[in-house]
Formats: C-alpha cells, sequence, structure tokens
C-alpha cells in the first residue's frame, strides 16, 4: 500500500525507507518546516501555439523535459508534489524528515538549470527549436502536510504562506532575469545557520532585490544561486553589493554608472543588470520630474 501510495511523489530509494519504517508517517495532517520548489518552463505558451498542429511532438517534447527534471529532483530527495502543465511542484523534508532540506533543494536547482543546457543541444534537431529555459523559485517555511482532496482523490500535499511565497517567487524570476530566485528563510533556515561556512564554500548566493509581492504586506528580500561555471570573483562581489548599497539608499545616478561597470563582468547576471539599469534610469527619471512638479500635461 505504501510503495503504492508513495511511488508517484518519492524515488526508489525513500519509499523504501517508509516501507521499512510506516511510523514515521504522519498522513492525517501535519505543520512542519519545509522547502518547497517551483519550477516553470519558459515560453511555453508560445511553444505550445507552435506546436498546436503537432500535438504528439508537443508531448514528446514537454516529457523530454520534466522527466529528467523529476528524475535530478528524485535523485536530491525531494518529493514531487504535482505537475501544473508545464510546471513542477516539488518539496523536501516530507513526508521524511531530511535536516538538509535546503540544501538539497539548492543542489537540486543548479543540477535542474545544468541538464536544460543539455537539452538544448538536441532540440533543435529534434524538435526545430532552441533557447528552452526555465525558472525556480524556492522558498522555505512553515506549511501544512498531508492528504488533501476528496473522497474520490487524494493528494500528498502541502499548503502554506511560504508555499505561496515560493510560487511568487519562481514568476519574479523573469523580472529579475535570472533562471533561480531563493526566499530570504532559506537563508534563516537553522541548518543553514549552523552550516553557514559549508555552504557558502559550496554556493555562492547573490541578494537581488527587496520586493513586494502580491498579497504581502511587508518587502521581502530575493536572491540566486550562482552556478559554479559562472561564480563571481571578490571584486566582482564587491561592486555588485556596492550597487545594492547605490540602489537601496535611492542614489540612482550612481547605481547607473556602477551597473554600466557590472555589465561587462559577468555572463549569468547580465540580464538581471540591464533590468536594474532600466529600473534605476526611470526610478531616476520619476524622481526628477516630481521635484520639478512635471506630469503628463506639461512634460513638453
Amino acid at each position: 500500500f505504501l510503495r503504492n501510495a508513495f511511488g508517484r511523489y518519492l524515488s526508489p530509494v525513500m519509499v523504501e525507507k517508509i516501507t521499512q519504517n510506516p511510523d514515521q508517517l504522519k498522513l492525517t495532517g501535519d505543520n512542519k518546516i519545509i522547502t518547497v520548489m517551483f519550477c516553470d518552463i519558459r515560453n511555453f505558451t508560445k511553444i505550445s501555439e507552435d506546436f498546436q498542429s503537432r500535438p504528439k511532438e508537443l508531448t514528446s517534447l514537454i516529457n523530454s523535459i520534466l522527466d529528467p527534471l523529476t528524475k535530478i529532483i528524485l535523485k536530491q530527495n525531494g518529493t514531487i508534489d504535482k505537475y501544473m502543465g508545464d510546471c513542477i511542484m516539488a518539496f523536501w523534508n516530507a513526508p521524511l524528515k531530511n535536516e538538509k532540506h535546503c540544501e538539497d533543494a539548492l543542489v537540486c536547482s543548479l543540477e535542474m538549470i545544468e541538464c536544460v543546457e543539455k537539452l538544448n543541444l538536441d532540440f533543435k534537431s529534434k524538435f526545430g527549436i532552441e533557447g528552452i529555459g526555465i525558472g525556480i523559485g524556492i522558498n522555505t517555511g512553515l506549511a501544512t502536510v498531508g492528504n488533501m482532496g476528496s473522497n474520490i482523490r487524494l493528494d500528498y500535499s502541502i499548503i502554506g504562506d511560504c508555499v505561496n511565497l515560493g510560487a511568487r517567487l519562481e514568476g519574479h524570476s523573469k523580472e529579475l532575469g535570472v533562471p533561480i530566485v531563493i526566499g530570504e528563510n532559506v537563508l534563516n533556515n537553522d541548518y543553514f545557520k549552523i552550516n553557514s561556512k559549508e555552504f557558502l564554500g559550496e554556493f555562492q548566493i547573490f541578494e537581488l532585490d527587496n520586493i513586494a509581492l502580491k498579497g504581502k504586506k511587508e518587502a521581502t528580500k530575493c536572491y540566486t544561486l550562482i552556478p559554479h561555471s559562472s561564480k563571481l570573483k571578490k571584486s566582482e562581489t564587491e561592486i555588485h553589493y556596492k550597487f545594492l548599497d547605490q540602489y537601496y539608499e535611492g542614489r540612482f545616478k550612481e547605481a547607473i554608472v556602477t551597473l554600466t561597470h557590472l555589465i561587462g563582468l559577468n555572463n549569468y547576471l547580465v540580464n538581471y543588470y540591464n533590468l536594474m539599469k532600466d529600473r534605476c534610469l526611470s526610478l531616476d527619471k520619476e524622481r526628477i520630474e516630481h521635484r520639478y512638479g512635471i506630469t503628463g500635461s506639461n512634460k513638453k
């Protein structure tokens, strides 16, 4: 029964652990600190329209992406929650306890980005498309975990504010121009704090912005995870945080100059730097117009 119930969500190794010790399960509902991930295929609506007359190829394409990504999640001890079209929802630290749930989710996200890069090498010849991308949102927090649904169909799933925030972070990855966006609670997790030296040695995590997400009263800081192949040098890191100080303090002209320098330094963050440069230009223009009382009717 347990193998049938969890075979769709978990790796065979984790299913075996459950069957050996079923007492550790609590399926009726429990509040747990979890790490949740949302992964979405970029521009898939446009791709679906292009493949509208080729449904078999479209199905083959999406399965060619979701299958290897799913295997990575399971390999990194994740639980598959559900597939929502071209989006995967997964979480860590349930049903089995996993003290390394933050670390596993971060490692997983890097492997998923690397996997898609490799898939793109074949997609042009196989499907006639190129440049498939994904956006990933990762967040940690308290969630309710258990079997949810109806008497006809139940799914082992999670609900809670931290889950909603994880979904919004994934959506914000497009606005920030990076494939991975991490919520600040991931860094505030106890395991991360205890093993901070180990984490900082393995991962390079950069603050991106302090954003006000829909449905949240207070702004939340968000971060990105730099792949090993794109790690920033110490000098680049210092300039990056120099820009953030200027940006947060409203010194937009100075921030624009710093961003102009950063754009030529790191290819992984170049889209982010270009987007932030446009934002600083817009914010500086708005401040000048406000200062001199320029409105839409008298801008000329």
